[in-house]
């Protein structure tokens, strides 16, 4: 095998580690929206420990938020203020934390 095969080769490897980080960063969003999605299922059921432990394995931030928007508006919905604010201040980002006081302040209103 010569330089030029060789060099060849190890540009192959470089290329394809590229992919493979790629195919691996599309699987975790994949993965974490698949999670998303059960974990809203299980906020819709009244599961809620359920829909908490399968928020508690989603590791990008915007869906596991969004999971845990739904599952504050859940407890909120079902009475359980408390259980809802605590939910919401699993919530890191300010921004995203202010949405989901919001949709418990309306379940508060509807509730009255």
């Amino acid at each position: 095998m010569d330089t030029q095969e060789k060099l060849s080769g190890v540009n192959l490897i470089q290329d394809n580690a590229i992919t493979v980080d790629d195919i691996a960063s599309a699987w975790d969003k994949s993965k974490c929206s698949v999670l998303h999605e059960l974990s809203q299922s299980q906020a819709d059921r009244g599961d809620i420990q359920g829909a908490l432990n399968t928020a508690n394995l989603i590791t990008n931030s915007y869906y596991k938020s969004e999971a845990l928007i739904k599952i504050a508006q859940a407890q909120a919905q079902g009475g359980d203020i408390p259980g809802a604010l605590t939910s919401a201040n699993l919530i890191t980002d300010p921004w995203v934390k202010s949405i989901a006081l919001s949709e418990i302040a309306k379940a508060q209103e509807v509730k009255q």
